[in-house]
């Protein structure tokens, strides 16, 4: 039995445990402060390096209010679109986001670069209580940051398109196919309303990940979400320049 099954059989019974409790005058409103912190530690332990699926994001981000968005070393556009997007777009959650780089952002990307902090010794963040990784799940990706990333102990979660991963610590969702990992911040940010800014944000990634649409991974689903940024807001003219 794998570590995550087994989580959600102890917590299937001890869930029941306490509804008996309930339904037998033995309940108290201290049960769930005891019950729900181990609970969310023990899951996220055993649900570290195992894949996930696009409910299980959804579920992870609605489970904290104060998160720490970490792109790969050397950020390219779709590493820091994904970034940016998913900080912006998740203030609409009314979640507070915080971006940290294990490298600084090219000039390239420039009109990216806001309220972004570059991993120093001395840099200061204001307290978060889970990580998202965006565009790798690799060690020698993380850069600098490699080491400090070990040794936090809040719950991880990776968003990644590429096939070659390591056990970083973190749950992982991954989809191989997608050409970029803006798409997959898409997908998420799409439960609310994305505004332009948004969209050109993970329009960029999209066309630079795929060379502007002109690499063997611009696939229809490629075509199709640059369409529908496109229909947000995104100015593929102005982003080209």
């Amino acid at each position: 039995m794998s570590g995550a099954l087994a989580f959600c059989r102890i917590k299937h019974v001890y869930c029941s445990y306490l509804q008996e409790r309930q339904s037998g005058g033995r309940w108290d409103s201290r049960s769930w402060f005891y019950l729900i912190p181990p609970l969310i530690f023990i899951e996220s332990y055993l649900m570290s390096n195992v894949l996930v699926e696009h409910h299980d994001v959804l579920r992870f981000i609605g489970n904290y209010t104060n998160l720490l968005i970490i792109p790969h070393t050397r950020p390219d556009g779709d590493a820091v679109g994904s970034a940016v997007a998913l900080r912006e777009g998740l203030k609409t959650w009314g979640k507070n986001c915080q971006i940290l780089l294990p490298s600084p952002v090219s000039d390239q990307l420039e009109f990216m670069n806001k309220n972004l902090t570059v991993y120093s010794e001395d840099m200061k963040l204001e307290p978060f209580e889970a990580i998202i990784v965006v565009d790798t799940c690799s060690w020698s990706q993380l850069g600098a940051l490699a080491d400090w990333f070990k040794n936090q102990t809040v719950p991880k979660l990776a968003i990644d398109h590429h096939k070659t991963r390591d056990d970083i610590g973190a749950m992982q969702y991954v989809e191989e196919e997608s050409a970029s990992c803006c798409q997959l911040i898409y997908y998420i940010l799409s439960y609310q309303e994305i505004s332009e800014e948004v969209a050109n944000y993970l329009f960029t990634g999209l066309a630079l990940d795929t060379g502007w649409f002109k690499h063997d991974n611009t696939t229809k689903t490629a075509m199709r979400d640059g369409c529908a940024l496109i229909g947000l807001g995104a100015k593929p003219a102005d982003l080209y320049k």
